[in-house]
């Protein structure tokens, strides 16, 4: 039990803590103030609030983007200055809304305000009494020392060479058909070559390079790195630990096949130097000491706390329970923060992390749901703890708790009012779709096919074949002008416009009924019979549906934000249009530690 309650409070604690990093005050440098080239202006003016272009450029996401990659439009932007106002207002309405009627959020709300304070005391209460001298650190450093002991090391490069790699290869053709006794034979004759190339002061890396078989260090030259000797297979590992540094072994042969080696360097068992590894040793002191200032603190409360469990509820089946029952009172014997109660969901939502990290198959047994309740139970003694101890109420968590309530209100409060179930009937959608026909005209509206000729009389006695029976993209490989690979790509033209052939051609095609030949058509590369495949001018209504009813959905929400925006407002924001280019103008230096120089 005393180590579960104890890992709960570093959960709770000590996850908690941010920019607390160690035993000594943090200090945390102010940001550099965004510098604005052109100085803030006012573009949307209203009674309620002036919304100016550090606002807007907020809204956009835009401060420090430069303004050739800004793109925003008069209705993007008229939506922002609606968006902006809506909020304002909204906040205005939250100050009498209580966020309690929304259970889910309100739990969301006491959790973070829980976090936060649990995180102020931490950093104040442990962190900021914990202070580590120099003594300590090298304590903690003889008492640990074996710690920091390093095996002995060596570096070293090889060439290997062996049958089984020579018939893979790039000269594997050399050596089909031979056994495995004349491949043996012809690596070990190969290794004795290369061999006697390096002794004779050949670059050991170019040789590896261009003749080892080994695939994981061939292209390093042969590095293998830093290891110990009983990663080695044998004998490789004792001719590593027998060859001087600098010096190249003889032939051995292992599992792998034919090698020499090179050995590169040498490192003895020995300890880490103190200053090497001081760091280090000083976050394991400031932590041991955070752990043990916890484990004290924990025991205190737990001392000064009580809890009454009620085991007849505790004793029933999981399934049995709603969210809402009790299994434990604590603190009852305090007046001022006593009767918290811990419910079934308080339990619930801790059994699947509790379970895993217990790993525990099933319902848990009585013992084990005694053990998670009063697990669970550090949570309030904490909490009272804090109140007590004036952190869950000082001005700073009062003016964070109204800023997190105000942002959650109006959120709620927004999601209200635009989250109406409003859903475009059938007459919305074609009313759109009527009014916007040009957003869905098809830029290619005709599929068609087509053969060229020099005279008409050819032209016309091909259209008559085909109308009597013939193919048209066999007359197309027969008739068509050129190369007869190219000639059936060539006739098929696929969807076209206006714009992709001479103006005589397009306006046959608009007489010609689908599914039928045109007469010959002169156009300036001769004559032309179409066939007329597939004519599609728009995107249907029904297809264009899908892409409709979000808009609508859209334009509604909009709808209901400057309705509700004017019905607060004394009239309607005045907008400065003319200043709409200029929100692209918010520029922004580079960091001060960019421009500044070296120190």
């Amino acid at each position: 039990m005393e180590t579960y309650i104890r890992v709960i409070f570093v959960v709770l604690l000590g996850t908690l803590l941010i920019g607390c990093q160690s035993g000594r005050p943090v200090t945390i440098e102010p940001e550099v103030p965004a510098l604005d080239l052109s100085a803030p202006f006012i573009f949307a003016e209203s009674s309620f609030l002036n919304i100016n272009s550090d606002l807007m450029a907020e809204q956009f996401h835009i401060d420090r983007l430069p303004a050739a990659f800004t793109n925003i439009d008069s209705t993007t932007a008229l939506d922002a200055v609606y968006q902006l106002l809506m909020d304002s207002l909204l906040g205005e309405d939250s100050k009498s809304f209580d966020l309690s009627t929304v259970p889910h959020l309100y739990r969301q709300y006491m959790q973070l305000r829980f976090e936060e304070t649990m995180r102020v005391m931490y950093a104040d209460l442990m962190v900021g009494s914990v202070v580590v001298n120099d003594s300590m650190v090298r304590a903690e450093y003889e008492l640990n020392k074996e710690e920091f002991k390093l095996p002995t090391m060596y570096r070293a490069r090889h060439i290997v060479i062996s049958g089984h790699g020579l018939k893979k290869s790039a000269d594997s053709v050399l050596y089909v058909g031979l056994s495995e006794d004349e491949l043996d034979s012809i690596a070990h004759a190969k290794t004795s070559e290369l061999h006697a190339r390096a002794i004779s002061g050949a670059s050991f890396d170019t040789l590896a390079i261009m003749y080892s078989l080994d695939p994981g260090s061939a292209n390093k030259g042969g590095d293998l790195g830093y290891f110990q000797l009983s990663s080695l297979v044998s004998p490789f590992d004792s001719t590593v630990e027998h060859t001087p540094v600098g010096e190249i072994s003889g032939i051995i042969k292992t599992i792998f096949g034919w090698h020499f080696i090179k050995v590169e360097d040498y490192s003895p068992e020995h300890y880490q130097g103190i200053d090497s590894v001081w760091a280090q040793l000083l976050l394991k002191v400031e932590q041991k000491l955070l752990m043990e200032r916890s484990t004290s603190f924990v025991d205190s409360l737990k001392r000064a706390g009580t809890i009454d469990l009620d085991t007849a509820a505790i004793m029933m089946d999981d399934s049995l329970h709603s969210n809402d029952d009790p299994l434990a009172y604590l603190n009852r014997e305090d007046t001022l923060y006593g009767n918290d109660t811990l419910y079934f969901r308080s339990y619930s939502e801790q059994l699947y992390s509790y379970k895993k990290m217990r790993r525990i198959e099933g319902e848990l047994d009585f013992e084990q749901k005694v053990y998670l309740i009063k697990g669970i139970s550090i949570r309030y003694d904490l909490l009272r703890a804090s109140r007590t101890l004036g952190y869950y109420n000082n001005p700073e968590m009062e003016e964070w708790s109204a800023d997190r309530i105000k942002k959650y209100s109006v959120a709620t409060l927004r999601k209200r009012m635009l989250n109406d179930n409003y859903h475009p009937t059938d007459e919305e959608v074609k009313a759109y779709y009527d009014e916007n026909i040009d957003q869905y005209k098809v830029e290619r509206p005709i599929y068609v096919q087509h053969i060229i000729f020099a005279d008409s009389n050819l032209a016309e006695h091909v259209r008559d074949l085909i109308n009597s029976g013939t193919d048209f993209m066999d007359a197309a490989r027969e008739y068509y002008p050129g190369d007869p690979d190219i000639r059936e790509a060539a006739a098929d033209l696929g969807h076209i416009g206006p714009r992709d052939m001479p103006m005589e051609f397009w306006q046959a095609i608009q007489r010609t009924p689908v599914g039928e030949l045109s007469t010959p058509v002169k156009t300036e590369f001769g004559y032309h019979i179409i066939n007329v495949i597939e004519k599609k001018y728009s995107i249907s209504l029904e297809k264009s549906k899908t892409k409709i009813v979000p808009i609508l959905k859209k334009l509604h929400k909009n709808t209901i934000r400057r309705d509700y925006v004017h019905s607060r407002l004394e009239s309607p924001p005045i907008i400065h249009w003319e200043l709409l280019g200029d929100l692209y103008r918010k520029v922004l230096p580079p960091p001060t530690s960019l421009i500044a120089g070296p120190r």
